[in-house]
């Protein structure tokens, strides 16, 4: 498998925080809007990881989650967002979220998050190349 991520978000602005963040780490990164349409159109058995920005703006995202985890049902998926109120922050790791941030984000556990969702997928591939632990711990 490749080490590629996706990062999925309506705001431009977080997109490129995430794309530049997940650049440093060594891996190469795509970008979507969190359209529906373009949810459901990605071919995510290409991805390594997957990170949302949860704050989708009009797409729900427990919604968002089942989507990718309908093309794909083992990525792992990152989950970033703003405060949330607990329940809402409940649904979201019921629907298998691998990791939740939230904002402001700590570069550390960004990166520490992002090795292992990147380690537990190759782990599930059966490819053990994960980027340098140095970098991200």
């Amino acid at each position: 498998m490749e080490r590629r991520v996706l990062v999925v978000g309506k705001d431009p602005t977080s997109r490129e925080e995430l794309q530049m963040l997940t650049n440093a780490f060594g891996l190469e990164v795509e970008v979507s809007d969190a359209s529906e349409f373009s949810l459901m159109a990605i071919p995510f058995d290409r991805y390594t990881t997957v990170i949302v920005d949860l704050d989708l703006n009009g797409l729900d995202p427990v919604r968002a989650i089942s989507m990718i985890h309908k093309n794909l049902p083992k990525v792992p998926i990152i989950g970033i967002t703003t405060q949330r109120p607990f329940p809402q922050e409940k649904r979201i790791r019921t629907a298998g979220i691998f990791y939740y941030l939230v904002r402001p984000l700590d570069g550390e556990e960004f990166f520490n998050a992002l090795g292992d969702a990147v380690a537990y997928a190759a782990m599930l591939n059966g490819s053990f190349v994960v980027p340098d632990s140095e970098r991200w711990h």
